[in-house]
């Protein structure tokens, strides 16, 4: 199965905030990198969990997805279909292979490869159109769209002979409103009066159910009465009075029927005559269309595909990087969410037009794309009634047109999530819900626009543990019901246990482990996956596990370690994982203190300075014994202190001795078994093990 989304080295950084003077000096911008490189793919109708600690980027990750939150890098391919993949991935191979020759280009030189690829546009689109006379859409398009046309006007003809026309029915709605009125409440009853009226009822139906509400509360149950009845007497004075009539008002009852019906007969004549004017307009260029032969011109064609093919042997390698950009872009524009709304860049510049037509469409996907969050009262307004909640949807995305079709939408979405009858909630308040009543309509509001794709941002975590089971069962069964695909965001690996049917472990905005959910939770091979399930309680009370407890606070993520960002709290951490030269000083100091007596007088250590990230000095007067200490020391130490066994080798120069440590070097994601990926340095994908294990034998 084809994944619905598609993200490939996602990033999300924020800017910190610079005082004044930092600014002034210049000093470099900082950013927290919340999101920093993550790349999944999500199929479709599948369950997609993101595990980890709070802070480590999930909700970010799952809010940079549906674009509310602004993606700093990446891709974020939604319902590109494999075709379209493998295109994209030949296309930017190829432009990769072009960019060194483009990018040494002098701006002279972009501008003509620029004017080059939008003369090959334009000779392009004049082929087309000599092929297709009129126009590029071709001779049965325009055929097709000419007998729509003249479909349509002749079903708006009929409307009009029928007087069911609702654009004459628009326009004379201000006449048929008072002939209403004067019909109903009596010719001098005015339109204020009538809204007066409504308004009257709406209040009345309002007092009667805070009537309901106080008995059952028993509580201002009298003043609530007393309200009642004064809204009822008020209301049967006014429905009183507009049945009587007005002897000093004349009836214009008639006058009023023959003023609509004037102005009904002149404005259906006036339509009728531009309706058969747009006919006979329509049946020529249908009869001329009909009537024509092709006129094509090899020859001319033939002269536009060798200027194209002149203006291509020209162009060069920036030319052709246009042509690839151009096709990368069409892609993307189509399918990239981190582009949408963004700016759109080619070799260089801003395209036309590009950043209003992206923005566009991705107000048309947001109904494709929703989101469930964590915190069922804080989502909610509470100035709102729980039924202009979960219209709000279809009023933003233009989904219903009325009253009745919204208030049938939103029943059936409450009724949908376990709130029945939908009736007895519409009308309340999130204060008057329950956490799981409040939560199920959070569920309802996501779903109200028929979605494909949703972000569960820890739904459950703040409920209590039956309302929580509940909730997870309407998830699983509106997933069967709906064909629903769920990003589902957690800290609880529990959770994803019962759920997922992939898992992704995400630590300080990257992901460290990857793949199905049973394998990565019986068999974790990263050292954070493993610390995670360890602390998962199991239901099993005679299977007792070794609680693995990670030291120290995660690291902050304006300054992210090098190499493995895991490595300061990693219990399992080895000399290559990307230890600097702070570090090892530290840990080296300790040491020495705790051997400053084996040392003689002559070869003592005076002094460890780092020398850069990956180097450290110490100052002694026998470096030689110092060095044959050291690497003994090392050997007895083991892993008891990790950060010692990144020192790679030693080097004496000018009487003091060089300590060289080993390069940081991030772990890369490799795959290390069909479907399970994890980026940590002591683990080897099972290719290379059984390479290793054949050179051996």
């Amino acid at each position: 199965m084809e994944p619905l989304l598609r993200v490939r080295n996602l990033r999300v950084w924020f800017d910190v905030r610079m005082g004044l003077i930092a600014g002034t000096l210049g000093k470099k911008t900082k950013h927290v990198r919340a999101v920093d490189g993550v790349s999944f793919d999500v199929k479709r109708g599948e369950i997609f969990c993101l595990v980890g600690e709070s802070g480590c980027g999930k909700t970010t990750t799952g809010k940079a997805l549906l674009r509310l939150n602004a993606p700093t890098g990446g891709n974020i391919f939604f319902d590109l279909p494999d075709d379209g993949w493998n295109r994209l991935g030949a296309f930017e191979a190829r432009l990769a292979a072009l960019y060194p020759h483009a990018s040494a280009l002098s701006p002279g030189e972009i501008r003509k490869a620029y004017a080059d690829w939008a003369r090959v546009q334009g000779l392009t689109n004049q082929v087309e159109s000599t092929r297709h006379p009129r126009g590029s859409a071709g001779r049965v398009v325009r055929r097709e769209r000419y007998e729509k046309t003249i479909a349509f006007l002749n079903e708006r003809e009929q409307g009009l002979r029928d007087g069911a026309d609702a654009m004459i029915k628009r326009l004379t709605s201000k006449e048929r409103n008072k002939l209403e009125v004067a019909q109903t409440l009596g010719p001098w009853f005015k339109p204020t009066r009538v809204r007066k009226l409504h308004r009257l009822e709406e209040e009345l139906e309002e007092a009667r159910y805070q009537l309901t509400r106080s008995e059952s509360l028993h509580t201002r149950t009298g003043t609530n009465k007393r309200k009642v009845r004064r809204l009822e007497r008020r209301l049967e004075a006014m429905r009183k009075h507009a049945g009587t009539t007005d002897p000093t008002v004349p009836n214009r009852t008639e006058e009023l029927r023959r003023e609509l019906a004037e102005k009904e007969k002149h404005l259906t004549e006036q339509e009728l005559g531009r309706v058969r004017e747009e006919q006979k307009q329509v049946r020529d260029l249908l009869d001329q269309l009909t009537n024509q032969r092709s006129s094509v011109s090899e020859q001319e064609i033939g002269s536009l595909n060798t200027a194209i093919a002149s203006v291509r042997s020209q162009g060069g390698p920036g030319l052709e990087a246009w042509e690839t950009r151009a096709a990368i872009d069409e892609i993307r524009d189509r399918y990239d969410l981190a582009t949408w709304g963004a700016k759109g860049t080619a070799l260089v510049g801003i395209r036309p037009g590009r950043r209003k037509r992206l923005r566009r469409r991705m107000r048309g996907l947001r109904r494709r794309m929703q989101i469930i969050y964590q915190d069922p009262y804080e989502s909610l307004n509470p100035k709102l009634s729980i039924y202009d909640i979960v219209a709000e949807p279809l009023l933003a995305n233009r989904i219903v047109s009325t009253q009745s079709e919204a208030e049938a939408v939103v029943a059936k979405a409450l009724e949908d999530v376990g709130l029945r009858p939908a009736s007895e909630y519409m009308l309340r308040y999130p204060h008057e819900l329950s956490g799981g009543q409040r939560q199920r309509v959070g569920i309802a509001t996501a779903l109200v626009v028929d979605p494909d794709f949703i972000v569960a941002d820890e739904p459950v975590s703040m409920l209590d543990a039956s309302v929580r089971t509940e909730i997870l069962a309407l998830l699983l069964e509106l997933k069967k019901q709906r064909d629903l695909t769920y990003l589902f965001i957690t800290h609880d690996l529990g959770l994803a246990w019962i759920l997922a049917d992939r898992v992704a472990v995400m630590y300080l905005g990257k992901i460290v482990e990857t793949g199905d959910g049973p394998e990565i939770i019986r068999n974790p091979r990263h050292p954070y996956t493993k610390a995670l399930i360890s602390v998962v309680p199991s239901p099993n009370p005679s299977v007792q596990r070794e609680k693995i407890i990670l030291h120290g606070e995660r690291p902050n993520p304006v300054d992210i370690p090098g190499g493995c960002r895991f490595h300061p709290r990693c219990p399992m951490a080895v000399g290559v994982c990307g230890w600097n030269s702070e570090e090892v000083q530290e840990e080296l100091k300790k040491l020495l203190n705790e051997d400053r007596e084996q040392f003689p007088e002559s070869a003592r250590i005076t002094n460890v300075e780092t020398n850069g990230p990956l180097g450290l000095t110490l100052t002694t007067s026998d470096p030689a014994q110092v060095e044959k200490y050291l690497w003994k020391r090392l050997q007895a130490v083991g892993l008891g202190r990790p950060a010692l066994g990144a020192i790679r080798r030693a080097n004496i120069q000018a009487g003091r001795l060089e300590l060289i440590l080993h390069e940081a070097v991030e772990p890369p994601l490799l795959q290390i078994t069909g479907n399970v990926s994890v980026a940590c340095h002591l683990v080897e994908p099972e290719s290379v093990i059984q390479q290793a294990v054949g050179v051996g034998a």
